[in-house]
């Protein structure tokens, strides 16, 4: 089960933030970066699979270890795309967020686990939101309610390898190449995810809790 919870993560800046990678731009080439335990909710094997049907010239950038690594590297070898995907292993945390920054969209495309349903508020969806880059994330649980299809972000069902491909390509293939959707998720993670708002929203639980306790009764001491 993934931890509810959410995260400031480094807002880039122009002048001393996060830098783009200007030789994959002059390559001409697109990158997916995803970020992950490869736990078996993590959707890993279906963003492999969803490269296999997108254009040559988009490749992914695979951050973390886990006990799947060795399954989806395996499939990228069986897929034919094995030379498109980097994998990078743990790395410290700014480390990663540096290289997701550097990518051109950032997906999430969780599964739910059979017979269980899914609950969790994944960091990496907030991390992603900050780092204002475009999102593509599975329509469930608690993610389907912190982004909003076409507004912060593209939103497919979960497991569904060609809807996540098209969403991909779709929005790499618009003007702005999902710019305005990431400029969004930044803006909605600024005004509602930090940790700040996050301490806002559990001392007013707690102040609601205490309001409409009921009162115990105070007990005379018989000196």
């Amino acid at each position: 089960m993934q931890a509810q919870a959410s995260t400031k993560a480094k807002s880039p800046s122009p002048s001393g933030g996060f830098s783009k990678d200007p030789e994959r731009t002059e390559r001409n080439r697109s990158r997916i970066g995803w970020i992950g335990s490869f736990g078996p909710w993590h959707g890993a094997e279906v963003l492999i699979r969803a490269l296999s049907v997108m254009p040559a010239e988009v490749d992914l950038l695979m951050i973390g270890d886990g006990s799947l690594r060795t399954a989806c590297q395996s499939l990228a070898d069986e897929l034919g795309v094995s030379s498109r995907v980097e994998w990078t292993g743990a790395l410290p945390h700014c480390d990663a967020l540096q290289l997701l920054f550097r990518c051109d969209l950032l997906a999430s495309p969780h599964t739910p686990l059979p017979g269980q349903e899914f609950f969790g508020s994944p960091t990496k969806i907030f991390e992603y939101m900050a780092l204002g880059r475009p999102i593509v994330a599975s329509a469930l649980g608690q993610i389907a309610e912190v982004l909003e299809d076409g507004r912060t972000a593209r939103l497919v069902p979960p497991g569904d390898v060609q809807a996540l491909a098209n969403a991909v390509v779709e929005l790499l293939k618009r003007a702005d190449r999902g710019a305005a959707l990431g400029r969004a998720a930044q803006s909605e993670a600024r005004r509602r995810h930090t940790w700040e708002h996050r301490a806002v929203d559990v001392l007013n639980a707690l102040q609601g809790a205490v309001t409409t306790s009921t009162p115990v009764a105070a007990t005379k001491t018989v000196t």
